[in-house]
């Protein structure tokens, strides 16, 4: 948490001086972070499960006891979120951000919790009514791919997330709509 909020800082730092550069800066860190995750888990005999691990999660392994302490801090979230509002502050915007994202990511993954942020948005770009279909639909679809498949559950969401973007997109731009 404590490296999430310093990266929050870093953004929000970078944002006043590279704003036109600051999602390369963001890809780089992430691509940059990764690498420091290859790097330490380099010399473990499991390192190739733990890596698996925080890169595509285990979704289905996920415990009421893993979800006691993200909810509560998704509560604290977004009573901040409401109240104090981080369009007033985009330090606030970062720090939030940073810590809505750093649980999820070690109960389901870096993969499938950037795909969750990314291909919504990413097709749904006028509608949320969209947005939002597109995950349900993302993760029900996946899910059920998985099941029938025995896949990795986590990855194969991502990819029904990315093929329903892509499908809205198309859907949308069709002449007949």
């Amino acid at each position: 948490m404590l490296m999430a909020l310093l990266g929050g800082l870093l953004f929000r730092w970078l944002e006043g001086r590279w704003a036109s550069r600051l999602e390369v800066i963001i890809g780089a860190t992430f691509v940059l972070s990764a690498a420091v995750a290859l790097l330490l888990l380099a010399g473990d005999p499991h390192d190739g499960e733990q890596l698996k691990d925080l890169l595509a999660g285990q979704l289905l392994w996920v415990t009421y006891d893993d979800l006691a302490l993200p909810a509560i801090l998704t509560a604290g979230i977004l009573l901040l979120w409401c109240f104090i509002g981080p369009a007033q502050s985009s330090l606030l915007f970062y720090a939030l951000f940073a810590l809505a994202v750093t649980t999820p990511v070690q109960l389901v993954g870096v993969y499938l919790v950037f795909a969750s942020l990314i291909f919504p948005a990413l097709g749904a770009y006028a509608s949320l009514k969209a947005g939002y279909t597109i995950g349900v639909l993302g993760y029900a679809v996946g899910l059920a791919i998985s099941l029938a498949t025995d896949l990795l559950t986590g990855l194969v969401i991502v990819w029904s997330l990315a093929v329903m973007a892509i499908a809205e997109r198309l859907i949308m731009r069709s002449p007949t709509c």
